[in-house]
This record gives structure tokens, sequence and C-alpha cells, in this order.
């Protein structure tokens, strides 16, 4: 599904942006410097969490001085922070349209973390409008943006929002799946915002799950960051969840005492829909508690907030209370007139597909109506035209065969081109299959031939230095006692030869994965940690989670060969201090990373180089049917990540 960019109207629409710019005068005097537009965009940012106003008038400002200055970068920003104040507002069409506008100048600037940014809000502007299939989409193309500007911090932002989204349609199994992907994610980035917003969503999950005690943790930690950060709007909506699981949990004081908190929040943004989700709860809480009175009056506080919007779910659900309460005080004639109240608004809201079909009929009567006069004059007037008629028809005869004839060679055509494509796609899938099978062979070969000089070390050459030694041995009784210099000249050979039996030993023990067959992946990454320590060169530090039980021996040994050769390529190229390898295992799945401080490189010219260390990694990945990839921008050190799908059946045993 594509969603629609509004472009014929983009001209008018700039054109009226200029006019609103040309007659503010509030910020007139700002500096034309890209450096004072971003840092106007910095402060737009903070603005709109608690002076949506102030928010737009900078905006206005900045958008008139990146244009002045074709500041691509400044109008861009100014384009998204128009949108997003529309958003805030309530004004989704508004938001979508600028948010299309954002997209088309980050398209022309291929900038492909912008439009990431703008596609996600787009998703936000959906969801506000209730279109699911469009929300799923957007956020999935901010996904792919994301991915190809190998952006990990947004990255992670868009698993979080499908987290959201998920939980909102009741999958909570995909919805935990994608949070945990985002959590793990956000937590090496240490972003305190997102993070925030990952504990909300958990705590809605839970709570949706009726999960109480796991939505109140949840809740608390993302209030904790929002207090910090200082977000009162977050803040105002973690206290009214807060709010809604003390209820729930049957503790009133506490509740009331978080929703008034959201109460103020909300309230200080003037955000009246959220006002009066808030009166509703504490008026819900006070009728759970028998205060009927009390209970009546907030509900008529939340009819008062939504009193200039005449269809609105939450005006359904405050007169159907209403009339309930009305009706348990004994005054039937107010629960009356609420409950006609809330059949009107209930019907008013179901009336709009039906004013629409009743309009659909009444077009296709009038249209019969007019087909019927028509036929009557045509039966009056048929000797008059019948010659006309007659070469009506034929003419449409012939500009049918005619249009049938373009169609089918159109069609013709069109089918022709397809099949070409599909045989070009299946010709490529053809190579891919080939290429894959080639490294997969060649990944065979280096492990047969690493067994292969393994058995010849500990068998050949281990057996010979073994032998040298007992001749050393016997060569011990026949030294002179008194010839001093030849006694240590022996001694230190025959520490020599202990050494290269050790040697010898620990490479055959390497290059056979014998620690990995015999002790577990953890081990030998563990020995292998160690002996990077014992270098002296680089620190290494190794962080496990959920490896209590052995996977199988072909995954570890997989795992533990693309270990090596990462870490491999740390201590050749990186110039690295500190290389951290972690792997954490879920139900479904595993995930390895490793992490390095070291100087970086440049993905894309190294893509372009067709090296064969990248490939070769993505292979070994694929060969445990896995996915790799890498995150890396010179001066900023390189992450490699890899997920391999676990198999219950198969993939874990005792150890």
């Amino acid at each position: 599904m594509k969603v629609p960019k509004i472009n014929p109207i983009k001209n008018f629409l700039l054109k009226t942006i200029a006019f609103i710019v040309l007659s503010v005068n509030a910020f007139s005097q700002i500096r034309l410097d890209t450096n004072t537009i971003i840092r106007n965009l910095e402060a737009i940012q903070k603005l709109e969490t608690n002076n949506i106003d102030s928010a737009f008038q900078l905006t206005v400002a900045t958008f008139k001085n990146s244009q002045k200055l074709d500041f691509k970068r400044g109008v861009s920003g100014s384009l998204l922070h128009f949108g997003n104040n529309y958003l805030i507002k309530g004004k989704s069409d508004s938001a979508i349209l600028y948010y299309n506008f954002g997209i088309d100048a980050a398209s022309a600037a291929k900038d492909y973390t912008l439009q990431a940014v703008f596609w996600k809000k787009i998703s936000q502007a959906y969801r506000v409008k209730g279109k699911k299939d469009s929300t799923f989409f957007s956020l999935f193309k901010s996904l792919s943006f994301s991915e190809a500007a190998m952006d990990s911090l947004k990255i992670g932002s868009v698993y979080n929002d499908l987290g959201e989204l998920n939980s909102s349609y009741g999958d909570y199994k995909s919805a935990i799946n994608y949070l945990s992907k985002a959590q793990n994610i956000l937590m090496r980035k240490g972003d305190s915002l997102m993070i925030s917003l990952v504990y909300l969503n958990y705590g809605i999950v839970y709570y949706n799950m009726n999960l109480y005690d796991k939505a109140l943790s949840n809740f608390l930690k993302a209030k904790s960051l929002h207090e910090s950060l200082k977000h009162i709007r977050y803040l105002a909506n973690d206290q009214n969840f807060i709010g809604l699981c003390y209820e729930e949990l049957r503790n009133h004081a506490v509740a009331k005492f978080y929703f008034n908190q959201a109460l103020q929040g909300f309230t200080k943004l003037h955000m009246t829909d959220e006002m009066a989700e808030v009166l509703f709860n504490i008026g819900a809480s006070l009728a759970n508690q028998n205060k009927i009175d009390s209970s009546i009056i907030y509900f008529e506080k939340t009819l008062l907030v939504l009193r200039d919007k005449k269809e609105h779910n939450m005006k359904l659900k405050a007169f159907r209370e209403l009339a309930y309460s009305q009706a348990l005080k004994g005054n039937y004639l107010k629960a009356y007139e609420y409950h006609v109240k809330f059949s009107d608004l209930n019907d008013s809201l179901l009336d709009n597909e039906k004013v629409k079909q009743i309009a659909e009929m009444q077009t296709k009567y009038d249209t019969e109506k007019k087909e019927q006069q028509i036929t009557l004059l045509g039966e009056q007037n048929k000797t008059k035209t019948a010659q006309r008629n007659a070469l009506i028809a034929g003419t449409a005869v012939l500009l049918i065969l005619f249009l049938a004839s373009g169609i089918y060679f159109i069609q013709r055509n069109r089918i022709a081109k397809k099949n070409e494509q599909i045989a070009r796609e299946e010709i490529s899938g053809l190579l891919k299959e080939q290429e894959i099978k080639s490294y997969n062979a060649m990944i065979e070969g280096q492990e047969e031939e690493r067994k292969r000089i393994a058995t010849d070390l500990h068998d050949r050459l281990g057996s010979m230095l073994s032998t040298v030694k007992l001749l050393f041995n016997s060569l011990d009784e026949k030294i002179d006692k008194n010839q001093e210099e030849n006694r240590g000249q022996y001694t230190k050979a025959t520490g020599l030869l202990d050494e290269a039996v050790l040697e010898v030993r620990r490479i055959s023990h390497n290059l056979s994965t014998g620690m990995v067959n015999t002790f577990g992946l953890v081990p030998a990454l563990e020995e292998l940690c160690q002996s990077i320590d014992n270098s002296k060169i680089i620190k290494c530090k190794l962080l496990c989670y959920g490896m209590e039980a052995r996977l199988d021996q072909q995954t570890e040994i997989g795992l533990f060969r693309i270990v090596q050769e990462l870490v491999n390529n740390v201590l050749k190229h990186a110039d690295a201090k500190l290389v951290t390898i972690q792997l954490n295992r879920t139900s479904e799945s595993l995930n390895l990373t490793v992490e390095d401080d070291g100087k970086g490189f440049d993905l894309t010219e190294k893509m372009k180089s067709n090296g064969m260390g990248l490939k070769n990694l993505e292979a070994r990945a694929a060969k445990l049917n896995g996915a790799y990839h890498v995150d890396s921008k010179p001066g900023r050190g390189t992450i490699s990540i890899i997920e391999v799908p676990l198999n219950h059946d198969s993939n874990t045993h005792s150890g």
C-alpha cells in the first residue's frame, strides 16, 4: 500500500507558508546563519513538549531564515516541526501533508535518516486516524530507511513503535518480541528517552494482559526517567497509567493521587482529549467506591471539557455512566435524559456510514429514474432517430473493437515485460543461491582443513616432539654432573621442548574446537577472552544472558568461529583498546554482539570494495539460518550483530 502524497497543492501551500512567515515579526531579528538555525530546531523540539504555540512561532521564523539561506536541513527540520505542531493539535491530515513535503525534500537530498524520521511521524498521524494498514506500512518504511542509514538508535525506536502498535491490536506476543529487540539496541545506546518509552509500552502490554504488578513496575520506571528529562506530556501519560494500575489493585487513594498529577500535566499542555480521559478515570474510580455523587461530578466535568467536540467516544462513555449513576440514585428522569443523549450520540457515530449508503442509494435511484425518462423519450422519437442510432451503434462497435485491440496489445506487452522481469529475478536468485553454496563449501573446506591440520599437529608433530623429549630424558643421566654449562643448556632445551609440546596441543585444540565440543560455547569464549587479556594489547569483556543451557554442537562451533573471525579483525585492523562480546538468549532467538572502540571504517566503501571478510561472515551466519548486521563509522568503532533463530527441539541440551 502506497501512502498518497498531496503534491498538486504543494506550491499553493508553500506560498501560504511564505505569506505567514512574512507577517510574523516576533522572531524577525534572528541572525541569519546555519548554526543559529540548528540551535532553533533544537529549541523547537523542547518547546513542543511544554509550549506548542511558542514552538509554532519559532518554527515559522526558522523556516523563513532557512529559505533565505537555501539551508536544506533547516527547511526539512521546519517542515518536520510544522507537522508535529498539527499532529499535537489533533489535525492529522495537515500533519501528513507537511510530513510528505519533508519526505520529498529529504529524498532529493538522499538523506535516509531524515526520511526514516518523516515516515515514523506519518505512521503516528495515520494511527490517530485509525488507519491500521497505513500505520504499519509507514512504520516498515521508516525501518527500511533506518537500516539503509545504519542508524541503530532509529532502528530501536521503530521496533519500539511496532511493539506498541501490535499491543494496541492485541498481538501481545509480537509486541513483546519487538520491544525486546528495541530494548537490546537502546540499552547499548543509552538513550534515556527511548528507553523510557520502551518501559511505557511494556507497561501497556502487561496492563492489557491483566498483569498489573508487572505493568506498574514498568510504568514507574518510565515515570522516573521522564521526571529526570522533565518531559511533561510523557510524565502525565505515565501518571495516568499508574493510576489505572493502582485502581485495578484496589488502592483507590493512590490511584486518585496519580490521576490528579496526570490531570495537572495535561491541563498545562491544553490536551483536552487526555484531560477528558483522566477525568473519566477519576469518575470511574469513585463509582467503584460507591461514591455516586462524586463520580457524577467528574463524569459531568468530562463532558464539559469535550463540549466543543460534536462526536467523541469519551462523551459516549460519560453519557452511559451518568445514565447508570443517576438510575442508582433513583433520579430516573435524569437517567432517561442521559440515556437519550447516549443513544443519540451512538446513533450519530454510526450514522456517517448510513448517510453514505443512503446517498449512494439516492444517486442510484436518480440515475434509474433518468434512464426511464430517457427510454420513454427514445420510444416517442424512435422513428425519427433510427438511422442516427444505427450510425452511433456502428461507430460504437468500431470504437470498442479499436479499444479492445489496443488493450490486447498493451496487455500482451505488459505480460511480456512481466515474464522478462520474472526471468531476470529467477536468474538472479539462482546466482545468489550458487554464491551461497560456494561460500558454504568454502566454510566447510576451511573447517575440514582445520581438523586435518589439528590432527597432524597432535598426532605427527606432537608425537615427534614427545619422542625428542624422551631422547633428551635418556641423556639426563649421561651428562657429566661437573659440566654445569652443559647442564644449563640441557635444562633450557628441555624447557623449550615442554613449551613446544604445550603450544602444539593448544594450537591443535583451538583448530579442532575441542574446547567448544567438550565444555560449550561460553567456556570457550571465556578462554578466548582470557587469552586476549593476557596479551596485554587489548582488553576483552564477555557478557552472557540466558546461556545456562547448551546449544547444539554445530551452532556453538559456528558462533565460536564467527567470534574468532571478528576478534581477529579487531586485533588486525581496529586499533582498539576494548572489545566486548555479548550473548543474549531469548525463547525464540540468540543475539551475538561483538563491539569495539576502535577507529571504525566506512561501511559503504567497504561494501564497494567487494571484500571477502564481510561476505564470509554473512555466509557463516546464513549457514546457521541467521542474519549478520554491521554498524561502523570512521572514528566511532564497530558493532557486529548476529541474530540466530533457535529450534527448541534440536538447539538445546542439558550439557
